[in-house]
């Protein structure tokens, strides 16, 4: 993704760091 579309969106990249682990920590969950 483009940073400036990010920025129009109003998303930082430590947001998307944080959304992309809570992500992986629920597939974890569900597989486990």
């Amino acid at each position: 993704m483009d940073d400036a579309l990010l920025k129009d969106i109003g998303i930082s990249r430590s947001e998307i760091g944080l959304v992309v682990r809570g992500l992986q920590r629920g597939q974890e969950d569900k597989a486990g």
